[in-house]
């Protein structure tokens, strides 16, 4: 899925804040994805460990939608 890898390439790049923003449009976009792939649940959880600031506050729900522990 495009979006998916996107976010991922963000990820890697440390865009964390653009990664955050990609992935809940991918989420949009194909759920059962982001549900059902286990490097997009990695993916999630990855992002909201760095999101120190809470300056992503929609990954908390996507990651609790998508069965990722918090």
């Amino acid at each position: 899925m495009f979006r998916l890898d996107v976010a991922r390439a963000l990820a890697v790049c440390g865009r964390t804040e653009q990664a955050g923003i990609a992935l809940p449009a991918a989420a949009e976009q194909a759920p059962e994805e982001i549900r059902s792939r286990t490097v997009a649940r990695n993916l999630i959880g990855e992002l909201v460990r760095r999101d120190e600031y809470g300056r992503l506050p929609e990954l908390r729900p996507l990651a609790v939608r998508s069965g990722v522990p918090l």
